[in-house]
């Protein structure tokens, strides 16, 4: 019966939507299968969502002076999804098969290095920490956030640090493409013709989360460096702003 009441107030959302209806929508998140891209340069309009302005006192959620404020790239039908929700986890059904043995070496680092996972969270919550040096938060003029005349949001919301695990966006690629990570050109060239196990080449996939890591020379300046985040879930009361858009 949820399901179908579910099914119900997404179609009246859509609806409301669409009549211009000014009202901001609480919403939570739900899809968030694709890693961070960009491609080429702040549009659409901000709101502030209800969740922030109207949070049930049981629903506070007292960050201390340790939080970190993240942004996600989500479709619209995943942020019309997320009122039947009230959380945000990734399902993997997006994930390109040459990329699975990454997300899944991931999510094993996720696993030893943050808090357990809410029941129902299996695959990592993608978001940036520093889209560019320009700017912390998704430009949204950039191409390639969602395919292109796609409608979505960015959502920008605060969250404990300890549930944050950041990482390299550049030297992400490394494990996408299970090549060994090397410090410095002089390191790469040493491995280049090496037989290399596979053990060695995934520990030095670890070196993305030592963001100051590398010669810059090699991996470039940290300042010009892009910062991803990865966590196992985002809370509706978690959301701070929405920002609709049409990818280019």
């Amino acid at each position: 019966m949820w399901r179908v009441e579910c099914a119900r107030n997404e179609m009246l959302l859509v609806q409301a939507r669409r009549t211009s209806l000014t009202k901001i929508l609480t919403v939570t998140l739900d899809l968030a299968n694709t890693v961070p891209h960009f491609h080429g340069a702040d549009g659409g309009s901000e709101r502030y969502c209800a969740a922030t302005e109207m949070r049930p006192v049981s629903d506070v959620i007292y960050l201390g002076s340790k939080s970190m404020i993240l942004w996600t790239i989500q479709t619209e039908a995943a942020v019309m999804h997320l009122e039947c929700t009230g959380v945000l986890r990734g399902d993997g059904r997006r994930i390109w098969r040459e990329h699975r043995r990454a997300y899944q070496w991931m999510i094993g680092q996720m696993k030893e290095r943050l808090k357990p996972p809410l029941t129902g969270s299996h695959y990592p919550v993608w978001a940036w920490k520093i889209f560019s040096a320009h700017a912390p938060r998704p430009d949204l003029r950039f191409s390639a956030h969602l395919p292109a005349g796609t409608r979505g949001a960015r959502i920008e919301f605060e969250v404990s640090e300890q549930r944050v695990l950041l990482s390299d966006f550049e030297r992400w690629h490394f494990v996408l493409s299970a090549q060994f990570l090397a410090d410095d050109e002089p390191e790469d060239q040493a491995v280049d013709h090496l037989p290399l196990s596979v053990g060695r080449v995934e520990a030095s996939w670890a070196r993305i989360f030592e963001l100051e890591r590398g010669d810059p020379a090699y991996h470039g300046t940290l300042s010009d460096r892009q910062v991803q985040a990865t966590l196992w879930h985002v809370k509706q009361s978690e959301v701070r702003a929405l920002t609709w858009f049409t990818a280019r």
